[in-house]
């Protein structure tokens, strides 16, 4: 399982890695790109500060910064006011509820479906739209190592 963390982990890099190595190269790409490689960089940030803290406490808070850079970019003014103020708030109800209410369900999950809905109608994205279609709706199922906390310690205490 910590195997497949890592997969996911490393994921999130590969994207701006790739970018930056065609700018190397010389070639352009549009700042669409760029914004979304670095929305995607947001989540291994999030995946390599959650090897030292609290992995509820992270997928709490990266959504909202990653889906705000997306929504900046790919929204209207005000589908983004919308779409951010849902997503503070929905990340506020989850630190006020604890661990009941998990973020990676409700943040991750609400925010690829409006993200799939933003993108969907823009057939002039072309393969940055069909990106974030996989990405964002085939894969939100599949988390990544903020989502996936340590499975809990086991008392030494004998029943």
């Amino acid at each position: 399982m910590r195997a497949l963390q890592e997969v996911f982990h490393v994921a999130g890099s590969v994207p701006l890695l790739v970018l930056l190595a065609l700018r190397l190269r010389g070639i352009q790409r549009e700042p669409a790109y760029w914004w979304l490689c670095l929305a995607l960089a947001v989540s291994w940030g999030a995946d390599t500060v959650a090897h030292w803290v609290d992995p509820w406490y992270v997928a709490r808070i990266y959504p909202v910064a990653q889906y705000g850079l997306l929504f900046a970019v790919f929204a209207t003014r005000t589908q983004f006011w919308v779409l951010l103020i849902g997503a503070v708030w929905l990340a506020a109800l989850s630190a006020w509820q604890g661990d009941a209410f998990k973020p990676e369900v409700v943040l991750n999950i609400s925010g690829s479906v409006a993200l799939c809905w933003l993108v969907w109608p823009r057939r002039e994205l072309r393969l940055i739209r069909t990106a974030m279609l996989v990405y964002f709706g085939v894969g939100s199922p599949f988390p990544s190592g903020s989502h996936w906390p340590p499975p809990p310690r086991r008392s030494r205490r004998s029943p």
